[in-house]
């Protein structure tokens, strides 16, 4: 069994981040009626961009785990 470890990010993590901050978001919201593909995919690129979860994790307001 692997063993799981959770940590504070930091900005080597961004990538990872950003495909699991995309996949989960479209998992959980792609299938409501009211959520049009489009408008989804445009927020989602703005929202789940790498500058952008880079930018996240430079705040030093922001803490964020891996």
């Amino acid at each position: 069994m692997s063993e799981i470890l959770i940590r504070q990010a930091v900005a080597e993590d961004a990538k990872i981040l950003t495909d699991l901050a995309y996949t989960t978001f479209w998992d959980a919201f792609s299938h409501h009626p009211k959520n049009a593909p489009d408008d989804l995919n445009h927020y989602m690129r703005q929202a789940f961009n790498q500058e952008q979860i880079n930018a996240e994790l430079s705040d030093a307001n922001n803490i964020s785990y891996r």
